[in-house]
């Protein structure tokens, strides 16, 4: 099973300068699971082509993310793991179940869209690493990312 450190919400600012980013290596983490899954892949790339885009703003980027990403990359374990990275990791900005509920229906339990964003805590340094490290991944030729993106004007966060 993916472990993945930090609780629901983002993972604490004094977690993330001890050492390696719990992002990155839940991320790594992730990878590894899933190394071949269409779904997590996509969701993978969608993040970096978000992520990428938050570099260096002083506006909080949001990212817009049907069910069918959590549901269609296997469901199940998949499901489960995939929520479970993005909430702890990331700014929930729809009510998203609780994961100790039941998520094995693919569709039950999952809200139509879901939309995350990054924490305020996290700098341009962090956020670069990670994006680097998406970028080095091998995605087949027809993966496209998945989600909307889009600039939220009426949040600001510091670029440092």
């Amino acid at each position: 099973e993916m472990m993945l450190s930090g609780a629901s919400g983002a993972a604490s600012l004094s977690e993330r300068r001890a050492g390696d980013t719990p992002l990155l290596s839940a991320l790594q983490g992730f990878h590894a699971a899933y190394p071949s899954n269409p779904g997590a892949l996509a969701l993978l790339r969608g993040m970096w082509h978000w992520l990428r885009r938050q570099l260096a703003d002083k506006y909080i980027w949001q990212w817009s993310l049907p069910r069918e990403v959590f549901t269609q990359g296997g469901g199940g374990e998949y499901t489960r793991d995939s929520v479970r990275l993005m909430r702890v990791f990331f700014r929930t900005h729809f009510n998203v179940p609780s994961l100790e509920g039941n998520l094995d229906k693919k569709v039950h339990g999952v809200p139509a869209r879901l939309v995350f964003s990054l924490p305020l805590e996290y700098s341009d340094r962090e956020v670069k690493r990670i994006v680097s490290w998406l970028k080095g991944l091998s995605y087949p030729g027809n993966c496209a990312y998945v989600g909307e993106v889009k600039i939220n004007y009426n949040i600001t966060r510091p670029v440092w």
